[in-house]
């Protein structure tokens, strides 16, 4: 990686990019890398000299165009002017509602506005949720961390305020997280 010139993101150590000038124009060129998938994002002159580089040092296969990456959908414009790359995370978010069964008819476009600007601790007349009720909470948690993390910053707030109870969630806590009112008896 280094020999083609790429240098490791300081703020994100499974991310590499390099800046090349072909034909007196400036290209970057990204690669995420996740254990052995590359997904070289940049100018297709730049990214086939990538592919072919690394291909002389390591045994590689080249699928095309990803349409899905660590579970994020890409989509790409090349049509487009400028041409464009979106990506989303749609098909996991589902899955994650569908395996909590989450009730689509509860889901708020901004939860935090009924959790409030404060998040507090369960009170100790309020019932403790059981170790398989506090495991249901953190997956769901989780689940919600990899999508913040992938594709939707607009829930850091809400996650990390719900995270905080994680180890000894409430009835509230749980009503926030997934829209049901008898999640914890």
């Amino acid at each position: 990686m280094k020999q083609f010139g790429l240098t490791q993101v300081p703020c994100e150590p499974h991310l590499f990019a390099v800046q090349k000038t072909i034909k007196q124009r400036e290209y970057t060129l990204i690669v995420p890398v996740y254990m052995d998938d590359l997904f070289p994002i940049g100018n297709k002159i730049l990214t086939g000299q990538f592919k072919e580089y690394i291909g002389k040092y390591l045994d590689v296969t080249i699928l095309g165009n990803p349409s899905f990456f660590l579970g994020i959908r890409v989509t790409r414009n090349r049509t487009a002017i400028p041409p464009s790359l979106t990506i989303n995370q749609e098909v996991y978010a589902i899955s994650i509602l569908e395996k909590h069964n989450v009730d689509m008819n509860k889901i708020s476009r901004c939860p935090m506005s009924q959790l409030g600007t404060t998040c507090v601790e369960r009170q100790e007349e309020e019932p403790k949720a059981s170790s398989e009720q506090i495991q249901m909470y953190q997956s769901q948690i989780g689940s919600l961390m990899y999508l913040m993390l992938g594709t939707r910053p607009d829930i850091t707030y809400s996650v990390g305020c719900l995270v905080r109870f994680a180890h000894d969630p409430s009835k509230k806590h749980f009503q926030h997280l997934s829209g049901r009112t008898s999640a914890v008896a």
